[in-house]
């Protein structure tokens, strides 16, 4: 099973309740809903319309699930996002109930404060984190890589919070999304027990015990189109860097070279 059999199981679940509405400019003809029953709403293609009646069909106390098919339509969409997460954090004690997903950028996108960012690398996260976004109230973006989608679900493990793709001593790389691919083949031409991987997984709010750990550990860290991540690895693990923290783009050679250079340094 691929990861995008895993999400759409999930997805068939959910829309087979009563009170979940599918929402896109592709609900229904094709994308993820595709042969999938239910409440399904097609609306014109505007990222920020579809999420504001999203977020409008939210407070009603329905539970919606969003498909955004580019990975800039979120920003196209920020303004609608921040009304709704500010609708949530004005209203105290209401619930509302909003997943978006979308496939994952180069860049990690900037989401409203109080907005939930998951991002998902492996196979199985997939249908996983929807289900944990899913769980929780309130608002959520979950980030769909190519790998995520396309990988077998046998391959992969699941969980909770930021996880050790692969333990190591000399170095951690912070990924997501398809950054973490892109690490594995890094940290394969390196031997084995140097790298560490932490597939940060949800990157709003971040797991910020778990990257201090590693980078403590390690001493050193390479972010992968990190951002805010390589400023949360030098608050967490300051004294124990051995060199200067450093943020490349999701492409092997890179992370390569910026793993030897912190390692040499």
């Amino acid at each position: 099973m691929t990861g995008l059999s895993h999400l759409k199981e999930a997805l068939s679940r959910h829309l087979s309740k009563e009170k979940t509405v599918f929402v896109g400019e592709s609900a229904g003809c094709h994308g993820l809903s595709l042969g999938i029953p239910g409440r399904l709403l097609r609306l014109p293609l505007s990222e920020e319309g579809i999420v504001g009646v999203a977020a409008g069909v939210a407070l009603t106390g329905q539970q919606v699930i969003v498909e955004l098919r580019d990975p800039a339509g979120l920003g196209r969409a920020f303004s609608a996002l921040h009304d709704a997460a500010g609708v949530v954090d004005r209203a105290e004690g209401f619930s509302l109930s909003l997943v978006i997903l979308v496939p994952a950028g180069e860049r990690s996108p900037r989401v409203p404060a109080g907005v939930r960012l998951y991002a998902a690398a492996a196979p199985r996260d997939a249908g996983d984190l929807l289900e944990q976004a899913l769980a929780a109230p309130g608002i959520a973006v979950l980030l769909l890589s190519s790998d995520a989608l396309n990988g077998d679900i046998g391959s992969s493990a699941s969980g909770s919070g930021a996880m050790i793709r692969q333990s190591g001593s000399a170095c951690t790389v912070l990924a997501w999304g398809p950054g973490v691919a892109a690490a594995e083949e890094a940290a394969a031409t390196f031997a084995e027990g140097t790298v560490e991987i932490l597939d940060l997984r949800m990157l709003a709010p971040l797991d910020r015990a778990a990257v201090g750990r590693s980078v403590q550990q390690t001493g050193r860290v390479v972010t992968v189109s990190g951002g805010r991540t390589l400023v949360t690895a030098v608050q967490e693990a300051f004294l124990y860097l051995e060199s200067p923290p450093v943020d490349v783009p999701a492409q092997a050679s890179a992370i390569a070279a910026a793993i030897r250079s912190s390692i040499d340094y």
